[in-house]
């Protein structure tokens, strides 16, 4: 019998964890075992970032384990000759060979050799609390830390006008509010910039009712610095500087590229790919999904509509057009986006139609969908092959 090939895939987030799902359960079963899946990603876990705004309030609120459910666990209905999971970091890719360096956690190197590759591995934050790309120790050592810095803090620190700051001032408001000074900058004239201004007023009113004060139009400047009263010391770009126990940045994130190749990317540094998900000038059976790829605005949505599209196409390529199906990508351009403030309130838009906040809130606000993070870690919206 012919040694198995490797299907490789670089991530551990909902991309990564998505597509090996599928490629295992409605793709690879078709060729008799020539290939196997490997996954690879930094975590053993499995990290539903959705739910962390809330979950850095309180520990109580959504514990680490709801939070990030073992990513081996969920892949248990797979055999050890159909699935591998490796923990480490991707520190090169060499598209010439056909090879991926690894570094694992505890400083070891490997190479891996591909037939297919998969580059998902997603974006970071500066915040380790919202995209963590390390082992979930790190991850539950910094949201500990919060934890505590909370309890301490009167003045709290929001940077970011995004759909995460505006969640975490939210949730801030809900706990603390009557209790502590919280101010949420916005670089922007206007909360919420990538929707209809509406839902930006609408959540800047929410967040006043909630005790947080909002200013736009200013941004910061170089990173915050500590002084020996444990203050945070930060430079805004008007040339004051503001002083507060708690400063948590929640703004933007870069994509997780360093690894790869610069003639792969674009200048934002995410992952050049066409309608196909297929990678140019990085040879055959290479492709990128999620938030790291070009074609993403980082939405949920921008992986999950694209899942089974690419599990056609990689089924095409593996079987030399014998099965599978070529299909052009298409994202869904129409506004969509929901973000909870506070406890009881929140501001949507699905598909281009302004929702109620009522709605909204019943949708996401209310629990965050964190009853969602072992089902998504194990593929369950993914149970069916989609026909395309």
């Amino acid at each position: 019998m012919a040694p198995q090939k490797t299907v490789l895939i670089l991530g551990g987030s909902f991309a990564g964890v998505s597509l090996a799902h599928y490629l295992l359960r409605h793709v690879l079963p078709s060729f008799e075992d020539s290939y196997r899946v490997v996954l690879v990603n930094p975590s053993r876990n499995f990290f539903f970032k959705i739910a962390a705004p809330r979950a850095l309030v309180r520990p109580d609120l959504i514990p680490p384990e709801t939070l990030m459910p073992e990513i081996e666990t969920s892949f248990s209905e797979y055999t050890s000759t159909e699935f591998e999971f490796m923990q480490a970091y991707a520190t090169n890719l060499n598209t010439a060979l056909r090879q991926v360096h690894l570094q694992g956690i505890d400083g070891s190197s490997s190479v891996l050799e591909y037939e297919a590759l998969v580059i998902a591995t997603g974006t970071s934050s500066k915040s380790s609390l919202w995209s963590p790309r390390d082992p979930k120790e790190v991850t539950v050592d910094a949201m500990t830390a919060t934890h505590q810095a909370l309890q301490r803090a009167m003045h709290v620190v929001v940077v970011g006008g995004g759909a995460v700051g505006v969640e975490v001032a939210g949730e801030l408001g809900s706990e603390f509010g009557n209790t502590k000074k919280i101010t949420l900058y916005s670089g922007s004239s206007r909360l919420l910039t990538m929707v209809r201004p509406r839902l930006g007023r609408d959540a800047e009113s929410y967040l006043t009712s909630l005790g947080v004060k909002v200013v736009h139009g200013i941004r910061l400047t170089g990173s915050p610095k500590s002084t020996v009263d444990k203050k945070t010391i930060v430079q805004l770009d008007n040339g004051e500087t503001i002083s507060a126990d708690l400063v948590l940045d929640a703004t933007g994130s870069k994509p997780n590229s360093e690894y790869i190749p610069k003639h792969l990317l674009d200048e934002k540094g995410s992952v050049k790919v066409d309608t196909h998900f297929r990678v140019a000038g990085a040879g055959p059976k290479v492709y990128s999904l999620g938030d790291i790829a070009s074609y993403s605005h980082g939405g949920i949505l921008d992986v999950t509509d694209a899942v089974a599209p690419l599990g056609s196409i990689m089924e095409y390529d593996l079987s030399n057009g014998m099965f599978g199906k070529v299909v052009e990508f298409k994202r869904n351009e129409k506004e969509t986006m929901i973000v909870p403030v506070g406890r009881s309130k929140a501001v949507g838009v699905v598909f281009g139609y302004r929702i109620p906040s009522f709605l909204a809130w019943v949708i996401k606000g209310r629990t965050f969908m964190v009853s969602s993070s072992i089902p998504y870690s194990r593929g369950d919206g993914f149970k069916k092959k989609v026909l395309l």
